[in-house]
């Protein structure tokens, strides 16, 4: 099987289900950004909030125009309100932005209910990708949930899962890996190795530091501290490494629409 990393971002306000009103800050590093990308020859699937369609046009543009598949990422990401009509509004701001629907979605933290998995289904949704196959105390218990596509039971909607580790299920997400440590990410790696299709997590936020991040609760001031404080590079530098350790594994990178057409040839065969 061919090896392929499909690169999501989910474009959102910093921290913003962390703190109050929303900030942009590292949108200041899109254009760097995909400069990176362009220099790694590297496909990206975003993933946009509803407010951020039509609070920051511009910047989805640029993305959209740079090539990348833009899909859905609620609206708000604030889960103070109903799931399914956070998923309506995005839809509705969607549709402002580009004329159109969108195909897939992802939730805001990984956490996506039966209730919201019925609605984006009957809306005409191809894929989710909100399942985090893994454990996140206070958040959610997916430990043994599927790491591969599956159809969701009851719909024709297409999990596409955010990939673990195999055998520990360690995220393979920007933020986790920047928790964890470079080098303990790539120790895992050789030791576990990773799956053939490799479904990937990242925020601006964790690539490009938003002072906001000095107001976060004291836990994740202090992540987020020890990350940026001293090098306010070391963002960039993880991306990079991240990449680089793909392309050293032989990945090719793909968008998600790419992933969905493909599992759902497989699992329909």
């Amino acid at each position: 099987m061919r090896k392929c990393a499909f690169l999501t971002l989910d474009l959102e306000p910093d921290h913003c289900d962390l703190v109050e009103g929303y900030h942009y800050e590292s949108f200041e590093g899109a254009g760097e950004f995909l400069n990176i990308l362009r220099k790694e020859n590297a496909a990206l699937t975003v993933f946009a909030t509803g407010k951020v369609l039509d609070e920051k046009r511009e910047i989805v543009r640029l993305f959209a125009d740079a090539g990348a598949e833009v899909e859905l990422h609620a609206y708000s990401h604030k889960r103070t309100a109903s799931g399914t009509d956070e998923i309506a509004k995005g839809i509705e701001a969607y549709g402002r932005a580009f004329g159109r629907a969108p195909k897939g979605y992802r939730a805001p933290l990984g956490m996506i209910s039966r209730e919201e998995i019925e609605f984006l289904s009957k809306k005409g949704f191809l894929f989710d990708s909100s399942l985090f196959p893994s454990l996140f105390p206070g958040r959610f218990s997916n430990a043994s949930a599927p790491t591969s596509p599956f159809i969701h039971p009851g719909t024709r909607l297409l999990e596409l899962p955010i990939s673990v580790v195999p055998v520990v299920r360690f995220p393979v997400s920007l933020s986790y890996i920047q928790l964890a440590s470079y080098p303990a990410f790539r120790l895992i790696t050789t030791l576990f190795g990773l799956p053939p299709r490799l479904v990937i997590d990242l925020h601006l936020h964790d690539v490009f530091p938003s002072s906001i991040f000095r107001e976060l609760p004291l836990k994740w001031k202090i992540i987020y501290s020890r990350l940026f404080m001293r090098d306010r590079n070391k963002g960039v530098q993880y991306f990079e490494k991240v990449v680089a350790l793909l392309k050293s594994k032989g990945y090719e990178f793909g968008r998600m629409m790419d992933l969905y057409a493909i599992s759902a040839r497989e699992l329909s065969s």
